[in-house]
């Protein structure tokens, strides 16, 4: 595998050397596969959502594992402080974060999309479908909310969370995101999935023969792996 690997690296770097050394005549850009476009894709979505990325991939992409790493925390991150803020975490402390990083690593684990077929869109644009699942999980959430909440509920029955003063107000609230960790954690085990939602990103060939992807589209399928419903969970205090 690691010879394979080389290989397609090796001939990655004679086919830039014969579109550089062209004797004084600009070539027409050489045709671009429809499997190596959708493995960019699919390089893109693994390395986001998995972790993983091929040395193929790097090379096609002119980056490193380095910046794919950092770009693999900086999604989970992303997306933990936003599980934070739908369920009403106020105080996102540093172990809290980082235990939802972990979490998300995990969930982003059984994300579950597909690299389809290819269509050029003109010369230098070609779209790229994605058939991607969303995650239901928060939708399993709210579904046993109101049992799992429960507890919390009868503990501060009648509480006023606006007028506590701090202390008191982080003392709930670390409660509370306690209660929520946990009911993610609980469902994680056992997820659900929506219908099958149809995307596409865009592949940019640039004028250097390097390639970009639709940071929009990408963004897009990232809005789609996990379904958060619209009307949020219900208001405590």
């Amino acid at each position: 595998m690691k010879n394979m690997k080389r290989v397609l690296c090796a001939l990655l770097a004679v086919l830039l050397l014969c579109a550089l050394s062209a004797c004084g005549k600009k070539d027409e850009p050489a045709p671009a596969a429809s499997e190596d476009l959708a493995a960019l894709v699919q390089g893109k979505l693994d390395g986001l959502y998995l972790g993983q990325y091929s040395e193929s991939y790097l090379a096609a992409m002119g980056t490193t594992a380095e910046a794919c790493q950092q770009e693999y925390q900086e999604n989970l991150e992303i997306n933990a402080e936003y599980f934070a803020r739908y369920f009403q975490i106020d105080n996102l402390t540093d172990e809290l974060k980082t235990e939802l990083v972990d979490f998300y690593k995990e969930l982003f684990s059984q994300a579950r999309y597909t690299v389809g077929e290819v269509s050029q869109i003109d010369e230098n644009n070609w779209a790229v479908n994605v058939s991607l699942q969303p995650i239901d999980l928060p939708q399993q959430m709210l579904d046993g909310w109101d049992e799992w909440m429960e507890p919390f509920r009868t503990k501060y029955a009648g509480s006023d969370f606006d007028s506590m003063n701090e202390s008191a107000y982080q003392k709930a609230d670390a409660e509370w995101a306690r209660y929520v960790i946990d009911l993610a954690k609980d469902r994680l085990g056992n997820l659900s999935y929506r219908d099958e939602e149809p995307l596409a990103v865009q592949v940019i060939r640039n004028e250097d023969g390097s390639w970009t992807l639709s940071e929009n589209d990408i963004y897009t399928i990232d809005d789609y792996v996990v379904y958060f419903p619209v009307d949020g969970v219900p208001a405590e205090g």
